[in-house]
């Protein structure tokens, strides 16, 4: 017997969707008498360009400080795969500077050449890599000084040219390897401990209070199979094909679902909006990545890309959101609608107006909560979506930001693929639009 299996190759997952996403499966499924099994995709047709990357993590025999940084840098453009970037655009943008400095941070600790080499190069190189982002917070350094091939050029190739043509150090023994691993340990729990009181020092004075999050358990469970009973659907369950996960149980009738909440007022909410602050606008992603499916008895969106009407009729579901977080998606619901900005809890329930009449400052969590967008990206940057303004005061329902980042499947800092990237577009549904002939 032949057994053929097709390996596709998924595109990076923000900046080209893929367009040929695959069907929602549950674990295993049967169909007739054969049986198949959902198999992990992070290695599977993963190609050259993928692989340069995630295989550069560590410092080789062959390589100097300024080669592997060299060498790091094109692996992370190849896998970007990104006109509008090069090696020296790639830094003006936070979070790809961190990521690419994150991982050359590794590679020099994981020095297969001389461990104690990698011991002093990390250390060294995460200091002059702080120290810039110091100076650039206080307007004194530019945001390309944080490229790791220049501070291997500047500070890391002549110092270790200097120890070079000194007389050789003594090998570190164990013991003193222990020591020094066990002192940055203490460093980097106390840096963790002072950044945890000031994230519960905010948490004390941001709005609204929460309870504590419910840690994850793995995936949620089956829509409409959660003891409610009041989520999506009516049918009688079993219907469903394989990777849709069936529908729902009749249960409670549902409470408005493909209508958007009516104001209502409320106690101790943080003031309106001031008259004119609206949502952004932005364009849905490529592929019709994350279209959703109609009510029953709506027609079906059309295939390929997104219309224009389609993204407006597109909503955020939060009743979804909320049946998710408590579960191993809420590590990407915390990322869609944070309690604050500390984005380390899901803000519950739906939102609404703070007194009946206009959406207050933290009404669009994902706008008051994000990061800023780095000085000098345009509000119209291809990638703007993926930042916060600060100013929540618009209708968190049809947000175009919100709406972008959940259906590029919350994407993190370095491009990765969430993990719940299927969970949360699921957090997407259409509204049929109303009827304003008669």
């Amino acid at each position: 017997m032949v057994t053929c299996v097709s390996m596709i190759t998924p595109g990076p997952p923000w900046t080209t969707p893929c367009s040929r996403t695959l069907p929602r499966s549950p674990p295993s499924a049967s169909y007739g008498n054969s049986t198949f099994r959902t198999v992990p995709t992070a290695r599977i047709g993963s190609d050259s360009v993928e692989a340069d990357y995630d295989n550069c993590t560590q410092r080789l025999p062959a390589d100097d400080c300024v080669s592997l940084a060299r060498r790091l840098v094109s692996a992370y453009l190849q896998k970007l795969n990104d006109p509008l970037y090069d090696s020296d655009k790639v830094w003006l943008v936070p979070m790809h500077a961190k990521a690419i400095n994150t991982r050359y941070s590794e590679c020099l600790l994981a020095d297969v050449a001389d461990s104690a080499r990698g011991i002093i190069s990390r250390a060294r190189f995460e200091a002059e890599w702080k120290k810039i982002e110091a100076r650039i917070a206080i307007g004194e350094a530019q945001a390309s000084e944080l490229s790791c091939v220049r501070l291997a050029l500047l500070v890391l190739k002549p110092e270790q040219g200097t120890r070079a043509t000194a007389a050789p150090a003594p090998a570190p023994t164990p013991d003193q390897t222990k020591k020094q691993i066990a002192a940055e340990r203490r460093a980097a729990a106390l840096v963790a401990q002072h950044a945890e009181q000031e994230r519960l020092a905010a948490a004390a004075q941001s709005w609204p209070p929460q309870p504590p999050p419910t840690p994850p358990s793995g995936a949620p469970p089956p829509r409409g199979t959660s003891g409610q009973g009041a989520f999506k659907g009516k049918g009688s369950g079993g219907t469903g094909s394989p990777g849709k996960g069936g529908k729902g149980g009749k249960g409670a009738a549902p409470s408005g679902h493909n209508t958007e909440p009516p104001p209502s007022p409320a106690a101790n909410v943080p003031p309106r909006a001031a008259p004119g602050q609206t949502s952004r606008r932005y364009p849905p992603p490529a592929g019709g990545l994350a279209k959703p499916t109609p009510p029953k008895g709506v027609p079906p969106l059309t295939t390929g890309e997104w219309t224009t009407d389609e993204w407006r009729n597109t909503l955020i579901d939060f009743d979804e959101m909320d049946r998710i977080a408590p579960f191993g998606p809420g590590a990407a619901t915390r990322l869609c609608h944070p309690v604050d900005a500390s984005m380390t809890a899901t803000m519950l329930k739906r939102p609404r107006t703070a007194d009946g009449q206009g959406w207050h400052i933290n009404s669009c969590a994902y706008c008051a909560f994000r990061p800023r967008a780095p000085t000098g990206l345009a509000a119209d940057h291809a990638d703007a979506w993926y930042y916060g303004t600060g100013d929540g005061g618009h209708n968190p329902y049809r947000c175009d930001a919100a709406k972008r980042y959940i259906a590029e499947g919350a994407p993190e800092e370095g491009l990765r693929r969430h993990q719940w990237a299927d969970d949360i577009r699921q957090c997407l549904r259409y509204q049929v639009p109303r009827d304003r002939s008669g």
